[in-house]
């Protein structure tokens, strides 16, 4: 094995044979504090200045290197706080935010913008808490292209139709409650999302405060 020995004023790594560091020009053993600076970096080798002592305390250090931790904690803290929740039976017992793939059938839920084109959220709810919406079905269309707006759009309605008599109890167009139904744009179908989800609302009665299933009306 080879020999080597580190400078210890730029910890350079030099040959077991060399008297002085090639980069700094130390002496072999020389105590860099009392050892003269040298005038510049040696011919042929390239120069790096020693870097400064951090004399700042260490628990400043630590939170200088380590602050961003503390922020990912406050971030997830807030999302376990703000997102809804479930039981081990799947029923919400926690109200707040649920990426709308994730509604389920009996999740009651509001619109965070009742105007708004496209919905990636909604505010989702126990169903004896106020809210306007409760979903009853979901059905998936086939892959494929896309098939265009007017598609989707006549297999959501004939989909959610032909499911409302089962959830509700009373057939659609003999009940006074309304549908709405989600459906993929060209973006979520280009990244495989088929899915069709119907609600039912009572037009009459925009803050339910229990479920509609089985309602009958």
């Amino acid at each position: 094995m080879e020999g080597r020995w580190v400078c210890r004023r730029c910890y350079e790594s030099n040959d077991a044979a060399a008297d002085a560091c090639a980069r700094c020009g130390l002496e072999r053993g020389a105590d860099p504090a009392r050892a003269d600076a040298p005038d510049g970096p040696p011919t042929g080798a390239q120069w790096a200045p020693v870097a400064k002592q951090d004399t700042r305390p260490a628990w400043l250090r630590l939170l200088l290197r380590f602050g961003w931790v503390g922020v990912v904690v406050i971030i997830a803290v807030a999302g376990i706080l703000f997102n809804a929740r479930r039981d081990d039976s799947g029923q919400i017992t926690t109200g707040g935010n649920l990426e709308i793939q994730d509604l389920q059938v009996g999740d009651c839920f509001n619109l965070k913008d009742e105007e708004a084109d496209t919905v990636a959220q909604v505010d989702a709810r126990r169903c004896d808490e106020s809210h306007r919406y409760e979903l009853f079905h979901v059905a998936s269309m086939d892959a494929g292209d896309y098939p265009g707006e007017d598609q989707i759009t006549a297999f959501a309605e004939q989909a959610c139709v032909d499911a409302f008599g089962a959830f509700i109890g009373l057939a659609y167009e003999d009940s006074d409650l309304g549908v709405l139904y989600f459906t993929p744009g060209s973006d979520s179908w280009d990244h495989g999302d088929r899915s069709i989800q119907c609600a039912a609302e009572d037009p009459q009665n925009a803050t339910l405060t229990t479920s509609l299933e089985g309602a009958a009306r």
